[in-house]
């Protein structure tokens, strides 16, 4: 029997860490990095007009923590006032943040890195992780990758997933997909299937707690090959990024109640406290230890910082995150009208998924179902891209839109045309009029999001038509179509039912808010 040659590869683009998989001797793997490990540090570090990426960047934070940049999934896709105003990241990072010529949010390199570019959008950050795990694939496999599915949080904006489209073209890949990261867990999940079960039909609710997002899908799952989801709810702000930051601030406290204030304002001492941080949670959250120790000499000014975190520490200082962390759980089951005992497995994926806490908070929502424990956390998601890579003709996956598509309407409303979970992909169509008599264009204006007034809603474009034959207001018809595709990418057209005139965009999302 022949072995297929691998066509295409995998992705699991993290905030933390990034997977990639592949298809090999009939079977779906992940791919290990130089030192074995098959997660790689989404960390990118540029010196002297070079980068490095993963471990090797990661490690060059201490040194040079200006110009190495990490968790740049949490700003893809973002306008600089909303993380500024909102996620306020720049004070919590050692990096700069800036807008870019189109009000984004990127990032500054410092001047003295040797780098000639020194604004870097987060795709063009993200684009080379993609090429660095590309090049994993390309020599774990003896030969040339060209074709990859990446996967995507469920909840992630249109523009968010043309963002990850475009930092997967600047690795030079050819994008056949953009999933969903709970479907493609779902799709790993699917190969647990026991033999003969194949027609049984399961309801599966999958979470994917990671380093920056918390998403949840609910999925109808049909031996290994039908996926269909339900409907899906997440929390873009919240991952294992956040209990990190609580971490740091509960070290920063003592530290400057012994030493006084300063310490902040050293991106090399703050550099050493996050990983310091992150190594207490791992120790605290997944482990059976009651305390972890800090140890850090010559922290800042020359003085050495001792402490101790104990696990009732970190449950206190942390405990708003899990609470919060069970929101999209009970939110997803309010939107699908779930009942608990409808479901099969809960399966929890993404690396922060693993925390003891969160876990028991699980068990205890869901006390009559099982939690399925043969996926791997931190593969199951790449595994399940690959998969799809491999197979997409033997799959068959319904995924859905995860919030409202609509224009605003007179009087400022919005009218949602393409509703949250829609079957992608999909297309609907609405007709409107006029409101002033004689008018002559109208002007689509285009939101994501669920609020009944269009303006707190997500603004993405808009679509002019001209030349609507004059009458009285209330006479012309105006046809509005939307289509969504496989890749999350919106197509918008109005047609004139009187003079059947069309126009169409895909929406210029690299227009500011109000421009």
């Amino acid at each position: 029997m022949s072995i297929p040659e691998p066509s295409a590869i995998g992705i699991d683009l993290g905030t933390t860490n990034c997977c990639v998989a592949v298809f090999r001797n009939g079977r779906c793997e992940a791919v290990p990095s130089g030192n074995g490990s098959t997660t790689i540090p989404s960390y990118v570090a540029f010196e002297d007009d070079h980068c490095v990426v993963g471990q090797e960047a990661k490690d060059n934070a201490f040194g040079h923590p200006k110009g190495t940049i990490f968790a740049v999934k949490r700003i893809l896709g973002h306008r600089y006032s909303e993380v500024e105003d909102g996620v306020r990241l720049s004070q919590r990072w050692p990096f700069a943040l800036t807008a870019d010529e189109n009000g984004f949010a990127a990032v500054r390199l410092p001047d003295d890195c040797g780098m000639t570019k020194v604004i870097w959008k987060p795709e063009e950050v993200s684009g080379e992780l993609l090429k660095h795990l590309k090049e994993l694939a390309q020599d774990f496999l003896g030969c040339p990758v060209q074709r990859a599915v990446i996967t995507v949080p469920a909840s992630f904006t249109e523009h968010q997933r043309r963002c990850t489209l475009a930092a997967g073209i600047m690795a030079g890949l050819e994008v056949v997909g953009i999933v969903n990261e709970p479907t493609a867990a779902a799709i790993a999940y699917g190969l647990q299937t026991p033999a003969g079960e194949n027609e049984k039909t399961r309801i599966i609710l999958v979470c994917d707690f990671g380093g920056g997002t918390i998403d949840v899908s609910i999925i109808s799952a049909v031996g290994r090959s039908t996926f269909q989801v339900l409907g899906t709810s997440g929390n873009m702000h919240l991952g294992g990024e956040d209990f990190d930051d609580c971490l740091v601030e509960e070290l920063l406290l003592r530290w400057e109640e012994l030493h006084g204030p300063g310490i902040r304002q050293s991106p090399a001492a703050m550099t050493r406290l996050r990983k310091q941080a992150q190594q207490v949670k791992h120790t605290l959250a997944t482990g059976t230890e009651e305390n972890a120790g800090v140890v850090l000499a010559s922290l800042f000014g020359g003085v050495d910082f001792r402490t101790t975190v104990s696990r009732t520490t970190f449950e206190k200082v942390c405990g708003h995150l899990f609470q919060q962390a069970l929101e999209p759980i009970e939110t997803a089951m309010r939107l699908t009208n779930m009942r608990k005992q409808d479901l099969s497995h809960i399966v929890l994926v993404g690396g922060s998924s693993r925390m003891r806490v969160f876990r028991d908070m699980v068990a205890d929502y869901f006390p009559d179902q099982r939690i399925f424990k043969d996926i791997h956390p931190d593969e199951a998601i790449a595994i399940g891209a690959g998969l799809m890579a491999q197979n997409a003709g033997e799959l068959t996956v319904a995924d859905v839109i995860a919030l409202d598509l609509g224009t605003e309407v007179w009087g400022g409303g919005m009218t949602v045309i393409l509703p949250r979970f829609s079957k992608v992909p999909s297309s609907a169509e609405k007709v409107f009029t006029t409101t002033v008599d004689f008018q002559t264009r109208i002007s689509v204006m285009v939101y994501e999001g669920t609020d009944p007034v269009a303006k707190n809603n997500r603004f993405w474009g808009r679509l002019l038509m001209t030349g609507i034959q004059p009458a009285l207001a209330g006479f012309p018809k105006i046809a509005v179509t939307y289509e969504y595709d496989h890749f999350g990418i919106l197509k918008v057209s109005a047609k004139d039912l009187a003079t059947d005139s069309t126009v169409e965009t895909s929406i210029n999302l690299n227009v500011p808010n109000g421009s």
